[in-house]
């Protein structure tokens, strides 16, 4: 007898749990737009790229504290089986002497954002306002835009603002653009990356324009900012 009662009262207080616990929300558009706008969301037009050949513009900018530009670069890159060469380059100041090893082109957002970032997980998501802010339109594409941006003061992320250019049939990204924001004892760095695609042959996707912004700052040095951009042209 005691054993029936003791039952019921367990289950009794595991359905009045149940009962109290608020559902949890169903995922709005922006999370259906965002959900896709992770580490590897374009990874895939850069293996594309890789795998087909380019030539593309390179600037470099190197600012110092005061914002004073102290050293500019601009290359010609191009990159035919694997093997990259520059073919033109010119550069003043700090960024003068070239480098020993030409420079690759990178997907930027791999590294800026996790493979399951805070604003698409259900458990911190909550963290970030996500909304859709409008349309635009990328080679006839029709898109929408949509955002994320960290209005939790307390929450320890890195990622503070994600703003894409998503197909809303596939859900597949074509803008990414991605501000961080890291702070320790030892150093602060503030970046946003930013990558478009557009169609090359054939149709499929790849990057077009790749740029990165970082600004470092760590003891007993003078802060760094350095930016580059990618104009990719189409083919080789």
């Amino acid at each position: 007898m005691f054993a029936r009662f003791a039952a019921f009262v367990l289950l009794s207080a595991v359905g009045g749990c149940a009962a109290d616990a608020p559902p949890a929300a169903a995922p709005s558009e922006a999370d259906r737009l965002l959900a896709n706008v992770t580490q590897d969301a374009l990874a895939g037009a850069f293996a594309r790229l890789d795998s087909a050949g380019y030539v593309a513009d390179l600037d470099v900018t190197q600012r110092d504290a005061g914002g004073a530009a102290v050293g500019e670069a601009a290359l010609t890159v191009r990159s035919a089986g694997g093997a990259v060469r520059v073919e033109e380059r010119r550069g003043t100041g700090t960024l003068a002497e070239p480098s020993d090893d030409p420079p690759r082109l990178r997907d930027p957002i791999g590294s800026a954002l996790p493979s399951e970032p805070a604003f698409v997980d259900p458990a911190s998501r909550e963290q970030y306002r996500r909304a859709v802010v409008g349309d635009t339109v990328v080679a006839g594409r029709a898109l929408r835009l949509v955002e994320a941006v960290l209005i939790d003061t307390t929450a320890e992320q890195a990622v503070r603002r994600v703003r894409a250019a998503v197909d809303p049939q596939t859900a597949r990204p074509v803008v990414v653009e991605v501000e961080r924001r890291a702070d320790s004892v030892v150093y602060t760095e503030a970046s946003r990356v930013r990558v478009a695609l557009a169609p090359g042959r054939g149709g499929a996707w790849l990057p077009r324009e790749v740029e990165t912004d970082t600004r470092t700052d760590v003891p007993l040095a003078e802060p760094v900012r350095l930016r580059t951009a990618w104009t990719v042209r189409a083919g080789r």
